[in-house]
């Protein structure tokens, strides 16, 4: 009697335990939205710049004339609400996911929190953050025990090439941000250069014939493995392009590295809907 005794009393503490974690996450993640969503000052001169599309190489001109539709206004924030799977390694099983994703307009700034289906009870929460020029990305456990913590240089680069990809679903910033340069390729290809602080992100777009981004590629973004990092050429592909008031958004997305044994694929996503403020 004294042992069973003992064993609830135990599993008692542990769920309260679990419980004022998951507490300490949600009231950090709210703080973080509000970190992220903070109208401020910008370096950049007010945070948007006077630009004459025409001046703009052709397949960017092209992108924001299929993406921007008669009555658009410069976004300021943005909520995407999103569904998919993600899977750790090739050959892996596939995980359910659920998430949410907060960006600034204005500045190079995200949220993303999703929660990850392990196995039915059993859950993961995946946080990625980059607000102030510092990436923090961590995964926990039922979100409450540290499962994973990254949070360095190269995780920095990293998630500002991820917020330039994912530009996509604000487009008005493409043609306003100050932190964004554009270098003609050809007549489907174009690079986008994003500095912000020390950070320096550089992907190429790929749009085709009607405008629409198809692909990204960034040939040097860095991978974390084990702790440290490494460069590695990364893809993203755009699909689904559905319009949301005065914008034309893509609401397929999937992601990938490229391995010596072929392409990774490790997360799929699915928008389920965008709202803007």
């Amino acid at each position: 009697m004294v042992i069973w005794l003992s064993i609830l009393i135990t599993l008692e503490i542990i769920v309260l335990v679990v419980i004022f974690l998951i507490f300490q996450f949600s009231r950090a993640v709210k703080i973080e939205t509000k970190r992220v969503l903070q109208k401020k000052p910008d370096p950049k001169k007010g945070g948007s710049k006077s630009v004459d599309p025409q001046t703009l190489p052709l397949p960017v001109q092209r992108y924001l004339n299929y993406a921007l539709k008669p009555g658009w206004e410069p976004i300021q924030e943005v909520k995407v609400i999103q569904s998919g799977a993600i899977r750790t390694a090739p050959g892996k099983k596939w995980l359910p996911l659920s998430a949410v994703q907060y960006f600034h307009g204005q500045r190079p700034a995200f949220l993303w929190i999703a929660h990850i289906r392990m196995i039915p009870l059993v859950w993961m929460t995946a946080r990625d953050l980059y607000v102030d020029q510092k990436a923090d990305m961590t995964v926990k456990l039922f979100s409450a025990i540290p499962v994973i913590r990254s949070k360095n240089r190269q995780v920095d680069v990293s998630a500002l090439t991820r917020y330039l990809a994912e530009m996509v679903w604000f487009p008005t910033s493409m043609l306003l941000s100050p932190y964004v340069n554009w270098k003609a390729m050809d007549d489907k290809r174009v690079q986008a250069v994003m500095v912000d602080g020390q950070n320096q992100a550089n992907v190429i777009f790929h749009v085709d014939t009607q405008g629409r981004m198809r692909k990204v590629v960034c040939p040097n973004r860095y991978r974390a493995e084990s702790g440290c990092g490494h460069q590695q050429v990364w893809k993203g592909y755009y699909g689904g392009y559905q319009q949301f008031g005065c914008l034309q958004l893509p609401t397929h997305i999937q992601a990938g590295w490229e391995t010596e044994q072929g392409t990774f694929t490790y997360i799929k996503i699915q928008v389920q809907d965008v709202e803007f403020g």
